[in-house]
């Protein structure tokens, strides 16, 4: 009950009754868990995570259970869908298995029966015991190659050895562990102490000579810092010479070198002809905008960056959250009275639907707790004013003549009524109000309030306009003046430049503007390596 999303979702992956038999309904169970509007088979992911829930449902009690029905909990949930028999036949899910005694009995288990264990302490049992018991690699005859400690090379029949770091820091019986005693009072008991140790690793060392090859590698300096030479190589050194033998070759080591022609990054141009999207949303006309490569990335290639399931609330889920609000506010309104409370429990239920943590939520909640009243004293004024809320967080498509046949589709956050059968489209933003405002007095510069006027057709008697939620005047109204103006100039622009990229024009990466500190295409464009910026 405990694990977040992540965890089950990772889970989920390597489940056979989903990963398996029901891999669309997991795709659409991820893309519900992040938060994406186009679920695939959102009753296919419901009745998946229904039948996962359930398949844990018998490790979820909260009673305190005998370690020995935990195990037999556990192992029939692995043996009914079929992850027993996976991990039975892997490396490492057979040595998992072991630790959990399976399928031989292990000698703890005589005493499973006598310890008794809620449910953390059993995920904290199961852990701290595979926690002990490090991963083992079957031996392979075969190996041309094999890594192990200097301890259990003796006895290894090889033709070769090779030992690196053989220098002070890496090849030296180095500090000893915590003890409660000193080395002098440990070697007068009995008990394991420095020169023992020290014994322990000459000995391990000699007996690799034994080997008929043996190159010990090191280095001089580590970093900034010189090294000196293994005291443990220095002693054989000095044995061989006692024994009247030859010292060891020393050996320079070279690198190979070979010649490799430069080879610049040049700056991707790359070309969409028959590969363009069939509707454009505002955020992928923004992008086309700011970068054309930028565009390419995710409108054509269609890739995106995976929000963490588990990270911490952001600025943006307050936004998310405060959609959410004010149109389940607006929708379920009561015109008799009592708005403030109307509001509240509002805010209540979105932040029991999307699950949200109410102490994560805090700090949001403090600046809706001042935000509600303002927002409801503004709405008061609207409405004397003669304006009504009609609708939201609506779904718009259409297909202006001007762009021959390219639709534009988006998600309007609120539509208004006015006098005279006005209407007004507002855009709800938790940003900077002041970037806002300047972006609309360059009305040109402001694509997303032109691009929902030309998806809504709007003509003289509409209007557009941001409202700033999260400011110190929130909430704070900017309009866009001429939106209509300036829809059409973005029809025009979009019209003449859509059939250029039909054609085959090429789409560059700009690399210019602040758009690239934020890009997530900046490691795909690779600016950083381009070779006129070298």
């Amino acid at each position: 009950p405990g694990a977040g999303p992540d965890a089950r979702l990772e889970w989920l992956k390597s489940w056979p009754p989903a990963a398996v038999r029901a891999p669309v309904a997991l795709d659409a169970l991820e893309a519900l868990w992040r938060g994406r509007r186009h679920v695939p088979d959102r009753a296919g992911a419901e009745r998946l995570w229904e039948m996962a829930q359930q398949h844990l449902q018998p490790l979820a009690a909260a009673d305190r259970r005998p370690l020995a029905v935990w195990l037999r909990v556990l192992l029939d949930g692995l043996d009914r869908d079929g992850t027993l028999a996976q991990l039975a036949d892997d490396a490492a899910g057979s040595q998992v298995l072991a630790c959990l005694g399976w399928p031989q009995p292990a000698p703890w288990q005589d005493h499973a029966p006598d310890v008794r264990l809620d449910l953390p302490g059993f995920i904290a049992w199961v852990q701290d015991t595979l926690e002990q018991q490090p991963y083992l690699p079957p031996p392979d005859a075969a190996a041309q190659v094999v890594l192990t400690p200097l301890a259990r090379a003796f006895g290894r029949p090889c033709a070769q050895a090779v030992v690196p770091g053989a220098d002070a820091l890496r090849l030296s019986v180095g500090d000893a562990p915590p003890a409660l005693i000193g080395d002098a009072l440990a070697a007068a008991i009995g008990l394991d102490h420095a020169a023992a140790r020290r014994l322990r690793q000459r000995q391990a060392l000699a007996q690799l000579l034994r080997v008929p090859r043996v190159t010990l590698l090191r280095r001089r300096r580590d970093g900034d810092e010189p090294v000196a030479d293994s005291p443990d190589v220095e002693w054989l050194q000095l044995e061989r010479a006692r024994a009247g033998l030859p010292a060891w070759p020393l050996v320079a080591w070279q690198a190979a070198l070979r010649s490799v022609p430069a080879q610049p990054v040049p700056r991707p141009q790359p070309t969409a002809r028959g590969a363009l999207p069939e509707r454009l949303s505002a955020s992928q006309l923004e992008a086309l905008r700011q970068c054309p490569y930028r565009f390419f990335a995710r409108a054509v290639l269609r890739l995106d960056e995976p929000d963490e399931l588990e990270s911490a609330l952001a600025k943006r889920d307050y936004g998310n959250w405060l959609h959410a609000v004010l149109h389940r506010f607006h929708s379920r309104r009561d015109a008799a009275g009592g708005e403030a409370v109307q509001l509240q429990q509002a805010a209540e239920a979105v932040t029991h639907e999307q699950g949200l943590d109410a102490g994560e939520l805090l700090p949001f909640r403090a600046s809706f707790e001042h935000f509600a009243p303002a927002y409801l004293a503004w709405l008061a004024e609207r409405e004397a004013a003669g304006w009504r809320w009609q609708e939201g967080e609506t779904d718009h498509r259409r297909a202006p003549p001007e762009l021959d046949g390219l639709q534009l589709g988006g998600r309007i956050d609120r539509l208004d009524r006015g006098p005279g059968g006005a209407r007004q489209l507002i855009d709800y933003k938790t940003g900077n109000a002041d970037a806002l405002a300047r972006k609309v007095k360059t009305p040109l510069e402001d694509t997303q309030l032109a691009f929902y006027a030309a998806l809504l057709d709007g003509g003289a008697d509409f209007s557009a306009s941001y409202l700033a939620l999260d400011d110190a005047k929130a909430p704070r109204e900017i309009g866009h003046d001429g939106v209509q103006r300036s829809a059409a100039t973005l029809l025009e622009g979009l019209g003449a430049e859509w059939q250029r990229l039909r054609a085959g024009a090429p789409m560059p990466a700009l690399g210019e503007g602040a758009v690239c500190d934020t890009c997530e295409a900046r490691g795909l464009c690779r600016r950083d390596h381009w070779a006129e910026r070298r």
